[in-house]
């Protein structure tokens, strides 16, 4: 019996010697998995910031995208009225050409009743 005892013993401090390891490396585990959670966390921190700065500028693009919008509607709105002015000015351009051109005319049948009259007189 004394045999079995030593076996039993042995077996015993083994199976301690074994719950010592397996105690050892749930320690390291729980240690790694601490690290890596803390990781994780700043891992998290760091994608709600980047999803926040992602949020501000989305909303200063739609904002810009709205003031574009603007600017272009009021740019066509100043080519018309370019156009419009344009065609105005053209229009008093040759107004003023005919009251020249009747001018002239008007001014050259004076003269030449003037030239008539000193021929007559």
């Amino acid at each position: 019996m004394s045999d079995e005892v030593k076996e039993l013993a042995e077996s015993l401090n083994q199976q301690k010697l074994d719950i010592v390891g397996f105690e050892f490396r749930v320690d390291n585990l729980e240690k790694q998995l601490g690290s890596t959670l803390g990781m994780l966390e700043k891992l998290d921190g760091k994608m709600d910031n980047i999803l926040d700065k992602l949020s501000v500028q989305s909303e200063q693009n739609a904002l810009a995208a709205q003031k574009l919008d603007v600017v272009s509607r009021d740019h066509h709105a100043l080519l018309r009225r370019v156009e419009v002015c344009e065609r105005k000015l053209v229009d008093v351009q040759v107004s003023v050409a005919k009251k020249i051109a009747y001018g002239a005319g008007g001014g050259a049948m004076v003269t030449g009743l003037v030239q008539l009259i000193k021929m007559m007189g």
